[in-house]
């Protein structure tokens, strides 16, 4: 493989990190919610998340340039798995055999999908 590929998937893999993030920060940002104006300029965890889902965004999109959007998108899938995990840990939700036979299922695809390069 060449080096720019590893390049390309090591930021697919940052993009997923963070978009399990922003996501679990949205979460917890709406746990609370008020539809007020100043609700949502003290609202931390939405500005954060939203400030995250643009860096991942732009993070996809240097991974696309120089990757296959085959490679790429099933890297990003693997966010359920970082949301499930934070879920479990910050959010306290069941993480029960269902999920982690979902995870595995999901593991799998990504490897025959992303590994046919």
């Amino acid at each position: 493989m060449h080096m720019q590929n590893y390049k390309s998937i090591s930021l697919a893999i940052l993009a997923t990190i963070l978009i399990g993030t922003y996501q679990i920060l949205w979460k917890i940002g709406m746990i609370n919610f008020k539809p007020e104006f100043i609700s949502l300029l003290t609202n931390y965890p939405l500005i954060i998340g939203f400030f995250l889902y643009g860096i991942a965004a732009i993070i996809i999109l240097f991974a696309l340039k120089k990757e296959d959007v085959t490679i790429v998108v099933p890297i990003l899938g693997l966010s359920y798995f970082i949301v499930t995990i934070y879920a479990f840990y910050f959010l306290n939700e069941i993480l029960n055999l269902s999920k982690i036979i979902g995870i595995i299922t999901l593991f799998i695809g990504v490897i025959f999908v992303g590994g046919g390069k």
